[in-house]
């Protein structure tokens, strides 16, 4: 039996459709999405900034570079001797608190340059150091006695030593110049000593005859002035020095008083002595005659 319903019209066939084929997307990496008014100049100008920067920082170093050259060849122009040295650091020094820096000292000035040794030369006379004790002087009837030590003292040996020191007891009169009463022949003084190298001293007696003696008389008084005549001659015989000193008793001006002829004999323990100086020449020491009456004050 036949199905008299009506055929019903074949299905048509779909539209096959063609879909483009893209890459899947890395699940890590979320693109942006793409806006719709961006084309393909979007892009171009996204490469040119970078770009441009990287190019003004080139530009930049160069300036730089160009200008710290042209700096180092003006500084080395104007000094070279500083032209070589490191620029300075300028971080500043960490300071310890409460532990400042020390001054640094000042350098030392440079020191001056020596000049050679001067040539030693030899001791003038008398450049020693003359010290003469005298003892008590004692009268009798024949001598006036007088004993005494004879030192020299000096800071270096003397080159003329050893001495041998004449001399005698004489006093002062009139009627005679100074160098004849202070300085007589050296044949007319005795030996009293020697100084050695290293000088030093020793002790002698000098006597006066009193039969030899003018006495200088006044009010129904004798007296004299007593001299001490010295000379040292040197290791070669030469005469280096003479010293001359007069005897008496202490005043009260400051002066010598002459020793009394007519008290005896006697011991004078406070007798003073003063150094007098000695004529130069014989011609100018017979200007300076030697008054007895005032030598001793």
């Amino acid at each position: 039996m036949r199905d008299s319903r009506p055929a019903r019209p074949a299905p048509a066939a779909a539209p096959t459709v063609q879909e483009e084929w893209y890459p899947a997307p890395d699940p890590t990496v979320t693109a942006p999405p793409r806006p719709a008014s961006q084309g393909p100049g979007w892009l171009a100008w996204w490469w040119i900034v970078p770009a441009g920067l990287l190019a003004l920082v080139a530009v930049l170093l160069v300036a730089a570079g160009v200008f710290s050259a042209r700096r180092r060849s003006a500084v080395a122009d104007a000094d070279p001797d500083t032209a070589l040295q490191p620029e300075p650091d300028d971080t500043p020094d960490i300071a310890t608190a409460g532990d400042p820096t020390p001054p640094q000292p000042a350098p030392a000035p440079p020191s001056p340059a020596f000049a050679p040794p001067p040539t030693p030369q030899r001791p003038a006379a008398g450049m020693a150091s003359l010290d003469i004790l005298p003892g008590k002087l004692r009268l009798s009837l024949v001598y006036a006695t007088l004993p005494l030590r004879i030192a020299a003292v000096s800071d270096e040996p003397d080159p003329r030593a050893p001495f041998t020191v004449h001399g005698d007891l004489g006093y002062a009169r009139s009627g005679q110049s100074a160098e004849e009463q202070l300085a007589p022949p050296l044949a007319q003084l005795a030996p009293l000593g020697r100084i050695g190298p290293e000088l030093g001293g020793f002790a002698a007696e000098v006597r006066l005859p009193l039969a030899t003696v003018e006495p200088l008389r006044q009010a129904g008084t004798s007296a004299f002035v007593p001299l001490l005549r010295l000379a040292f001659v040197g290791a070669d015989g030469t005469l280096v020095a003479r010293r001359a000193f007069v005897l008496g008793l202490p005043g009260e001006t400051g002066g010598l008083q002459p020793i009394r002829l007519d008290l005896g004999p006697r011991d004078i323990a406070d007798i003073a002595m003063r150094s007098i100086p000695m004529p130069e020449t014989a011609s100018s020491a017979a200007k300076f005659a030697l008054d007895p009456a005032h030598a001793a004050g």
